[in-house]
């Protein structure tokens, strides 16, 4: 809420509490009011001061009433930190040497080794990654877009595979960090978002296998990002687009999303959230503007999937002089 729409929302409250408890016109209300807040005098001046004041003790009265029960408590905890302190300041020492141990070494031994990772450690209070039922769609189109040196999508070498006839599954698993601590201090009133999980899936009896396996093998290169989006058809016949810009291939023996009945995961990845804002095409002309840190966009889309295979190579800009390249 602005400044301007707080003021505005006190002075009808003052307004209504004139007319009610004064028995003041509408029209009496708002001019003193309005008097007020410009620094005049008029004859109903005392009585919007008389309210505005009453307005005020009515809301810090309950702060004072929980502060004046919350005051025997901070008492008590006061004097028990008073008393621990000079506990701990007559204790005697009771730390002995240890020779056969560095001064610096924990008698507890190092941490504990995750089971994926023998030589790495685990920190003592590890954060738990929480994910939440999948959701799925029957992609009629799946496009790869990679990136280039500079960190832009290559537009020009985005690859579309079609699945008109049979189609494939895309599943998306959200998320969610949930801090370790909670089992001491209580649920904190939202989890921070991990990343998600995505994962390409297909029926068993898949009449097409090669079709599959070259759209995995598009989602596994390794050393370049990439990009996908896909197309699906929703109950109600209208085309869902969903694009994840920053795909990051993972392993199909790492925690994978779970298939549908009858179905198999033949390509994994993480959804990464973008470092930036982005401009995406569609086929159609249209432009997406995909804000930063986004990690899964989706929308209702009007335009026909692309079609297989790689885009209309794009005409270079004229120099300022010579002819037009020719494109070979």
């Amino acid at each position: 809420m602005t400044p301007e729409q707080a003021s505005a929302r006190a002075a009808l409250l003052l307004v209504r509490r004139l007319i009610s408890r004064h028995g003041l016109t509408y029209e009496d209300a708002v001019t003193a009011v309005t008097q007020r807040r410009r620094g005049e005098d008029g004859p109903h001046t005392h009585l919007v001061l008389a309210e505005a004041t009453a307005v005020l003790r009515e809301a810090i009265e309950p702060i004072r009433t929980f502060a004046a029960a919350l005051r025997p408590a901070a008492e008590a905890a006061a004097r028990a930190m008073t008393t621990l302190t000079a506990a701990l300041r007559t204790a005697p020492a009771t730390t002995q040497a240890h020779p056969d141990r560095p001064a610096w070494a924990t008698p507890y031994g190092p941490r504990p080794a995750t089971a994926d990772r023998p030589g790495k450690t685990q920190p003592v209070f590890a954060d738990e990654i929480v994910s939440h039922p999948p959701s799925y769609s029957r992609c009629l189109a799946v496009r790869i877009t990679p990136y280039d040196e500079g960190g832009e999508p290559d537009h020009d070498q985005a690859l579309t595979y079609r699945f008109d006839e049979d189609p494939v599954m895309l599943g998306y698993v959200y998320r969610t960090y949930e801090p370790a601590i909670h089992e001491s201090t209580g649920p904190l009133p939202y989890a921070p978002a991990a990343t998600g999980l995505v994962a390409f899936s297909a029926p068993h009896s898949h009449p097409d296998p090669p079709a599959l396996s070259r759209l995995a093998q598009g989602l596994r290169r390794r050393g370049i990002w990439l990009a996908v989006d896909t197309w699906s058809t929703t109950p109600g016949g209208e085309t869902l687009y969903t694009l994840v810009p920053q795909w990051k291939h993972v392993d199909l023996d790492q925690p994978e999303v779970p298939a549908p009945p009858g179905h198999h995961v033949f390509a994994l990845g993480e959804a990464i959230a973008t470092r930036t804002a982005q401009q995406w095409p569609q086929p159609g002309g249209r432009i997406y503007h995909v804000e930063w840190a986004t990690s899964l966009f989706q929308s209702i889309d009007t335009n026909a999937p692309p079609r297989v295979g790689f885009p209309a190579p794009t005409v270079p800009p004229a120099p300022l002089y010579g002819p037009r390249p020719r494109l070979n």
